[in-house]
């Protein structure tokens, strides 16, 4: 029997995209002979009940914190290997996701491309916690990330950003510490998500560049569903669009 198993949360009628998105995950763990479980909202019931209350509505830090705390439940009941994917990452080049952990553990990483001052596009990159990898070896980097994040949730009021205690947290301990960082889930931002549902774009071109050889799946940011980002009206038929065309990739 497998040891590793793949999490992941949805709520209990994803859209179509999200629903497709974790079948190509769900898909993956199968090849692979690895234990899949997908829980809905009930992900919010294992964090204390004060965060629901300093989060101040936004759910997105609630997540970042449950998560936490279930990897480290499944931990404890016996697992030596955990990931998790965000329910909106698409698996497009399922033989090439790697979640090796050499060092117990790995965040992931993201070149998010858009657009600088100047109108050009640049790449910003950033550590993310869209897919996280954890091992007993990797549990000291664990629990204190837990501390860190409850902490910080405790202290941080109503204005600080729902990123606050996921990639923002991350990408500043990273730029101090160095994590080890897993490259195998990318993060679509509107203008690459336009460039792929358009067959193919600059800012597509650009991601590739940065991280062609090691990208498998990606992150489509169902958050900003139904905002315009960009100039990117981010709507299912987009996500859809792209989607196909990443089935397309080789």
């Amino acid at each position: 029997m497998s040891q590793t198993i793949i999490i992941q949360s949805h709520k209990p009628a994803p859209g179509v995209f999200v629903y497709s998105a974790s079948q190509s995950v769900r898909q993956w763990a199968s090849q692979n002979d690895y234990a899949y479980e997908c829980i809905d909202d009930a992900l919010f019931d294992l964090v204390p009940a004060w965060c629901i209350d300093a989060a101040h509505g936004r759910m997105q830090m609630v997540a970042d914190i449950a998560r936490l705390i279930w990897i480290q439940n499944l931990l404890d009941a016996g697992w030596q290997r955990v990931v998790w994917l965000d329910a909106d990452i698409y698996i497009f080049r399922p033989d090439a996701m790697n979640i090796e952990t050499p060092e117990g553990y790995a965040f992931g990483h993201e070149d998010w491309v858009q657009p600088g001052p100047d109108g050009r596009l640049r790449v910003h990159r950033n550590v993310h916690n869209a897919s996280l990898i954890f091992t007993p070896s990797g549990r000291v980097t664990l629990d204190f990330y837990l501390q860190s994040a409850l902490s910080l949730l405790g202290r941080g009021g109503p204005d600080v950003p729902p990123q606050f205690v996921g990639p923002k947290l991350l990408t500043t301990l990273h730029n101090v510490v160095g994590f080890p960082l897993n490259y195998s889930v990318g993060m679509a931002s509107p203008l690459v998500l336009r460039d792929l549902a358009n067959g193919n774009g600059p800012a597509w071109d650009m991601l590739m560049s940065a991280r062609g050889e090691d990208l498998a799946a990606l992150n489509l940011c169902a958050s900003l569903m139904g905002s315009t980002v960009d100039g990117v009206v981010i709507i299912e038929n987009l996500m859809a669009d792209a989607m196909a065309q990443l089935d397309t990739y080789p």
